[in-house]
Parts: C-alpha cells; structure tokens; sequence
C-alpha cells in the first residue's frame, strides 16, 4: 500500500487551470473595458445642457411651494424668509452654484454650472437670468409674495 501512496503523489495532477499570462491577460482586458466605460460616462455627463429653462423653472417653482416671502430683491441675489420665520436665506450664486443658502442650517444647491445670476423685480414678479457655462443661459419668472413691512412702506 505505501507503493500506491507514493506513486499517486508523485504522479502529475493535470487538472485545467489558468496560467499567470493568461490571467494577467484578463486583467487588462477588464481594465481597458472599465476605461471605456468611465470614459463614456463622463462625457454624457459634461455633455448635456450646464443651464436651461426648464431647470430654472423648477428651481423657481420649489422656491414659491416652499412658501418663502421676498424681503429684498437685489442684482445679483435674492433674500427671503417664511411666514413667521425670522432667519433670513439668499439665493445667490457661489462657487459656480446658484444656492439657496441660511443663517443656521446651510446651505442647498438649486443649480449647477451657473456663472452669473440676474434678478429684475417687477414688484408682483420676479425676472431671473442665469448664465452657465458654455454660453448658456436660462430664463425664469419667480412670483412669490412680497413681505407686508417692504409692501407697506412703497
């Protein structure tokens, strides 16, 4: 029997496997795939529209369901506040973003890729031009409610 032990351990175990080259041939397959993939992604990505309309009029339309009042309507930046609320929020652009931002709680990105904001205030509404990259440029109307105190006084 230790005849038979040894011989079956010194015989060749052929059994299919992958050789390091045909592994390592794998690998960089997978990886150029991988590349591929991330490359195609992104340039969807950087492709679409940096700025439009309809994402603008979204922007607008969050901001009068919110119920914010408009205390102050600037050039370049609008300030607001909610019924019964005291803290006071600026939509202004920062670091290529147009932000909806607090005095306590943050701040919330609205748009992206926004170069310049232009805020015209017609009293009952509000004109909104945003300028992004690439030269596009997206124009919304905002109404939202005036406060009483800056309605009162004109």
């Amino acid at each position: 029997m230790r005849r038979n032990k040894k011989s079956i351990m010194m015989k060749e175990i052929s059994r299919p496997a992958f050789t390091l080259l045909e592994s390592l041939l794998a690998l960089m397959v997978m990886g150029m795939v991988f590349m591929g993939l991330s490359y195609l992604i992104k340039s969807r990505v950087f492709a679409q529209p940096t700025v439009s309309n309809e994402k603008l009029i979204v922007v607008c339309q969050q901001l009068q369901r919110q119920g914010y009042v408009l205390e102050k309507a600037e050039d370049r930046q609008l300030t607001l506040t909610k019924e019964g609320e005291e803290e006071v929020k600026k939509v202004r652009v920062v670091k290529n973003q147009l932000i909806l931002q607090g005095d306590r709680r943050g701040r919330m990105v609205l748009l992206d890729r926004v170069k310049e904001v232009r805020i015209q205030n017609f009293g009952l509404y509000q004109k909104v031009k945003v300028k992004g990259d690439k030269q596009a440029e997206a124009e919304a109307t905002l109404f939202l409610n005036r406060k009483k105190e800056a309605h009162d006084e004109k």
